[in-house]
Order: C-alpha cells, then sequence, then structure tokens
C-alpha cells in the first residue's frame, strides 16, 4: 500500500523491477466472490452494514474498472475488532480498506491486494506490479 508521496526514484525502482520480472508474471487475479471469502475466513470480520461506506466503495469500485458495473447491492463490507473497515466488490474483486489509523489498514489491504492477485491490466501497470512483487518477496 503506497502511503506517502513516491519519489523519482522509486518510480525507478518499480520500473527497473517491472522491466526484469514482469515476463515471469501471468494473470492469477481472483474474483471478488472468491477474495470475499478468503476475507471472511481468514479474519471472522463483523458485517458493517452502512450505505454510505457502501457507497464509497462502490464508487470507487466504479472508478477503477470500466467495464464492470459496481453496483451497491454487489458490496459486502465489514468492520474490525481494531477499527478497520473492509468493502468489497463481488463483481470484479475491487477491495477498499479504511482506518483512522493507517497502520492498522496496511497489512489487511496487502493481504487482500496479493491474494486477489493481478489481471492482465494490471500487468500492464508497473506501478501496481512492482507493489505485488516486493509484497510477494516480503
Amino acid at each position: 500500500m503506497i502511503t506517502s508521496k513516491v519519489t523519482k526514484k522509486q518510480l525507478a525502482e518499480w520500473q527497473k523491477m517491472y522491466l526484469s520480472k514482469r515476463n515471469e508474471l501471468k494473470p492469477n487475479r481472483i474474483s471478488g466472490k472468491c477474495l470475499n471469502d478468503y476475507f471472511v475466513g481468514k479474519y471472522s470480520p463483523d458485517p458493517f452494514d452502512n450505505d454510505d461506506f457502501k457507497s464509497i466503495v462502490c464508487f470507487n469500485a466504479a472508478e477503477e474498472n470500466k467495464t464492470v458495473k459496481a453496483e451497491i447491492s454487489n458490496i459486502a463490507s465489514y468492520v474490525l475488532n481494531n477499527g478497520v473497515l473492509v468493502g468489497i466488490d463481488l463483481a470484479s474483486g475491487f477491495f477498499y480498506v479504511e482506518s483512522k489509523e493507517i497502520k492498522r489498514s496496511i497489512p489487511i489491504w496487502d493481504d487482500l491486494f496479493v491474494t486477489r492477485g493481478l489481471s492482465e491490466s494490471d500487468l500492464d501497470n508497473y506501478v501496481l506490479t512492482a507493489q505485488y512483487i516486493s509484497l510477494l518477496e516480503k
């Protein structure tokens, strides 16, 4: 998860990583339903039935993926006992993680990002691909 301003040096490092490892990767993105099942199974979150939060997740899902129509009825939303809110678009696999303290969100976002995997179009984005590679190498 990128949580600070990106430097030119970081961009150059990510491009280098992308160019050196891109051909080793294949699309492996799982469905939103599979991601949701994984999340619920691992974290045992409480449901968070809040239309305002679901609307935010839905809006962001629509902005990220113009080919899948985001609908609020496809948004599963949860709260973890540490105050982290998670929304998952069951149709596209888009997810949104929010907390008052960003450090609580990072491990959950990273876990969901790696678990979800990358689509063909994600693999064309060197920043996303480099983030994914970095997390796999941790």
